[in-house]
């Protein structure tokens, strides 16, 4: 709705959703150790809300407030009931079909400011906070393997092995494997309260009095995030994949048909997974500070169908990608080079 310089929107979006999952886990039976079928049905039903305001507080200076709830569902491999024994025998991955969505209250507070002839330069700073509850996180619990269902015959040679080596390693003798450890890690949904707080700027700037349709921006964004409550036996509480800071600086310029971004893109040090690594050793894994160096080109054919050819460069600098053992650079975990991608597109309409 619009009452002068004041506009707002109210709203609702109600799902509904109803669930039937399946899989197969392995279980003991009269006639020894098999694999079962399982199958599990769930519904529910929520309403979220959402509120947007904007406001011109003077020429071309507007603020903007917003409020909603969002809705986030698990992943389909994290509800599956199925489970997953690793090759040295010491951790069972399972899932579990009764994870539930987790829910974000989410309030923005921002100001734009318009400037330039074209008005199309602008000044804008963004503050925000996310309520997230119902977050899930891989819980762990230290489990002999006697009681995980599973026979011991049937496994491969190298998983055999390897729970030997722990039933050996805990009495210090020929152990029973029976007896042996193995960290079983299940999904699940927790009561803690992750907060996210943020902010953002943002700057455009057309260049339009050196070169018409050229032009420079950049972005910036801070986050730093807390929890409060968990569940015993789960990791460090966080949001993985978050980086404190990002930021991008562009150039660019489109006119005559031609369309030119070269981005230059910086993200910190962020939490690549929590828990224990692939050794069972505990301790967060992290993915070092990284930057990229992108480029996209297009053209609209000067022909009187609409045909574009386009040319997409990734990566021009040839980053690689390290991640590294409990925030530790001098114990590296794994090294990705993605290399240098080139893209060529060509798009039309008729």
């Amino acid at each position: 709705d619009v009452h002068g310089n004041f506009r707002y929107n109210v709203g609702a979006r109600y799902i509904q959703t109803d669930q039937f999952l399946s899989g197969y886990i392995n279980a003991n039976t009269p006639q020894g150790a098999q694999r079962q079928y399982l199958d599990d049905t769930a519904d529910y039903d929520k309403v979220l809300p959402s509120l947007n305001i904007a406001a011109d507080l003077i020429d071309n200076l507007v603020l903007r407030v917003a409020a909603s709830r969002t809705m986030t569902r698990a992943q389909p491999g994290d509800l599956a009931p199925n489970q997953s024994l690793s090759v040295n025998g010491d951790v069972l991955s399972i899932g579990n079909s009764a994870l539930e969505p987790y829910f974000a209250d989410n309030y923005d507070l921002g100001l734009e400011w318009y400037f330039g002839d074209s008005g199309l330069g602008v000044l804008a700073v963004n503050v925000w906070r996310k309520e997230i509850e119902g977050y899930t996180t891989i819980v762990s619990t230290p489990t002999p393997f006697g009681q995980l269902n599973l026979d011991y015959s049937t496994l491969p040679i190298a998983t055999q092995t390897g729970l030997q080596s722990i039933a050996n390693a805990q009495c210090q003798c020929v152990g029973n494997p029976n007896d042996a450890l193995v960290r079983v890690d299940q999904r699940q949904n927790t009561d803690e309260l992750i907060t996210l707080d943020g902010w953002e700027a943002t700057y455009v700037q057309p260049l339009d009095f050196l070169l018409n349709g050229a032009g420079i921006s950049a972005n910036y964004t801070h986050i730093k995030q807390k929890s409060e409550g968990g569940l015993p036996g789960a990791p460090s509480s966080a949001i993985v994949g978050l980086s404190p800071y990002t930021y991008n600086l562009t150039a660019f310029y489109e006119d005559f048909g031609f369309s030119g971004r070269l981005v230059w893109s910086v993200r910190d040090t962020f939490i690549e997974f929590l828990g224990n690594n692939e050794n069972n050793i505990p301790g967060d894994n992290y993915a070092q500070k990284r930057s990229f160096l992108d480029a996209s080109f297009s053209y609209k054919l000067p022909i009187e169908a609409n045909i574009s050819v386009s040319l997409e460069m990734q990566n021009l600098t040839n980053e690689q990608l390290l991640t590294y053992f409990r925030d530790d650079p001098l114990t590296p975990r794994a090294s990705f080079a993605p290399g240098r991608q080139f893209l060529i597109g060509l798009m039309g309409s008729f």
